[in-house]
């Protein structure tokens, strides 16, 4: 019996022993396995560290995902098209066009060749020159205006169907279209700096004014949000001209009743009327200190070209040739402009002006001379 009893105290003590590891092998486990996130960009499920044994990191990379959404879907950037030249380099085919000191350059329309085409003709003083057709197309070319340093010629054609605005490049011999309207745009004039062209457009109902900035032409759309309207009129506003501080257009409009002369300032505002007369005043072009319009009118039986100063409004007649003179563009101390001949036909003249009138012995020249129709000059003098 006491042998039991010794044998049952011995084997509750070996359990009570064994008892009390085991309840502290489970403490030690939960001191050492802690659950704990890393501060780091990685995500470390746990860290084990045992302080008696040697530190070991298991590491368990999560990708790290961001809440930023997708950016919006941009559209494809347009690539500017360059309309590809279709015609040829101005005759002769040099992409170069002869130097002639002091120059002048002077574009202008003739059908010599049967068709309304563009021509240039380098003329100096002496009377030497060259003549180069510029464009060739079974449509009609016509009412160029030169840039200011003149290797640029705009121009209107109808080769799309309708009317638009058109830049030829003298360097080079290609051709861009400038402007994209089923309306019918013309009559464009150049800004003093080269970078925008002022023209008369009905694509809002009415002919109106507006500008467009040269750099359109390298785009297919002709780049609407840069076509600015500068009058407002329930009347025609026509036949811009850029005064030479390149501050006012002057124009045509029958805002008041007749087609006469109007100056305003470039914001389409500062209206002067420059003419008073019964008959058609159009065509105005600036002189070269601004203090002047050229003009044509139809106040006397035939049309004539007249100037007026801007300071007084003094009217002074210029020519007075049986026929028609029309179409005045002041170049120097010159006028040209488009004459009708005995013959029926228009050429291009040029006569020298003064503030007073043409000169008491007026230099006068027919630069064209031809039987066909000759007309709508526009002028640049070079410096080089």
């Amino acid at each position: 019996m006491r042998t039991r009893f010794g044998l049952l105290t011995i084997f509750s003590f070996i359990f009570i022993i064994g008892l009390v590891l085991v309840l502290d092998g489970c403490q030690w486990y939960e001191e050492r396995y802690i659950p704990m996130h890393s501060p780091t960009a990685e995500t470390k499920i746990f860290a084990i560290t045992a302080t008696s044994e040697p530190t070991l990191d298991l590491a368990i990379a999560i990708p790290t995902f961001t809440n930023t959404p997708a950016s919006e879907p941009q559209p494809p950037t347009a690539t500017p098209q360059v309309v590809i030249p279709t015609l040829p380099h101005a005759t002769p085919t040099a992409p170069r066009l002869p130097v002639i000191e002091p120059r002048t350059r002077i574009a202008y329309v003739s059908s010599v060749d049967g068709n309304r085409e563009v021509y240039l003709v380098d003329w100096d003083r002496s009377g030497a020159g060259q003549i180069y057709r510029l464009t060739e197309d079974p449509a009609e070319d016509t009412l160029p205006s030169l840039s200011p340093d003149g290797w640029t010629i705009a121009f209107v054609s109808d080769r799309s169907g309708n009317r638009e605005i058109y830049l030829a490049d003298l360097w080079t011999g290609a051709r861009y279209r400038l402007t994209h309207d089923l309306a019918e745009d013309s009559n464009p004039t150049w800004s003093p700096d080269g970078t925008k062209i002022a023209f008369q457009s009905d694509r809002d109902g009415n002919k109106e004014i507006y500008i467009i900035d040269v750099s359109c032409a390298e785009r297919s759309d002709g780049c609407p949000e840069q076509v600015v309207r500068i009058t407002n009129n329930k009347t025609d506003d026509l036949e811009p001209s850029w005064s030479p501080d390149g501050e006012r257009i002057a124009f045509m409009s029958a805002s008041e009743g007749n087609l006469e002369i109007f100056v305003m300032n470039m914001d389409g505002y500062g209206f002067r009327r420059m003419t008073y007369n019964s008959g058609v005043d159009g065509f105005p072009s600036w002189s070269p200190d601004g203090s002047m319009l050229a003009y044509h009118s139809e106040r006397q039986e035939n049309t004539d070209i007249y100037i007026v100063t801007l300071e007084r409004r003094k009217e002074i007649r210029i020519t007075t040739n049986p026929g028609d003179d029309m179409a005045p563009y002041w170049c120097g101390d010159s006028i040209v402009y488009m004459a009708s001949s005995q013959d029926g036909t228009f050429d291009i003249y040029l006569i020298q002006v003064s503030s007073e009138g043409p000169q008491s012995d007026p230099y006068i020249l027919d630069l064209t001379a031809t039987a066909a129709f000759d007309g709508f000059p526009t002028c640049i003098i070079s410096p080089r």
